[in-house]
């Protein structure tokens, strides 16, 4: 019974995450949307669901080891989307984001481990 169980759980949770693929670039080409930003939400969304971690424990078992290949995708394809020389028409205040995002970064990955730990 409990292979059974645990087989249908699989076999729901992938159509769900195929259905879901689908629907996600239908919707961000529907709406003229960027299919990351379309994306990360889809993933804030699932991962704060109340019934996630059953999600999360399904899928750390059965494409844990895969998942730092699809980290290195979707981001070397976001960041083939990234038009640099629309970086040119933000200006300085475009400038000083992004280096004080960068700036931010760098310091909060340095001093948290000494904060919490």
């Amino acid at each position: 019974m409990y292979v059974s169980v645990n087989s249908s759980i699989k076999q729901s949770y992938d159509f769900f995450l195929f259905g879901s693929g689908l629907f996600r670039l239908g919707i961000s080409n529907l709406m003229n949307l960027s299919e990351i930003l379309t994306c990360m939400i889809f993933g804030l969304v699932v991962g704060n669901h109340k019934h996630s971690e059953k999600l999360k424990d399904l899928e750390e078992a059965e494409i844990g080891f895969i998942l730092p290949l699809f980290y290195l995708l979707f981001f070397t394809i976001a960041g083939a989307n990234l038009h640099i020389k629309s970086l040119s028409n933000v200006g300085l205040i475009g400038l000083l984001y992004i280096v004080g995002r960068i700036t931010g970064k760098g310091i909060g990955a340095y001093l948290v481990p000494y904060l919490l730990f």
